[in-house]
């Protein structure tokens, strides 16, 4: 963050992600949030053991 965000005037201080506290690689959820953002039709998945089994091997076809 640079010295303009850190002013909280520009963005409320509850509007902040805490990247910090992923459980995960933050490369591996950005890749996954963008894999399912360009292939909408499996986001039925993410609900059901094989949207579990592909985010948790990292597959991405």
């Amino acid at each position: 963050m640079n010295w303009a965000g850190r002013l909280n005037v520009f963005r409320r201080a509850n509007s902040r992600i805490l990247a910090g506290y992923l459980a995960t690689d933050p490369a591996r959820a950005y890749y996954m949030l963008r894999y399912y953002h360009q292939h909408p039709e499996l986001r039925h998945e993410l609900g059901s053991q094989a949207g579990v089994d592909r985010i948790s091997s990292g597959t991405v076809e």
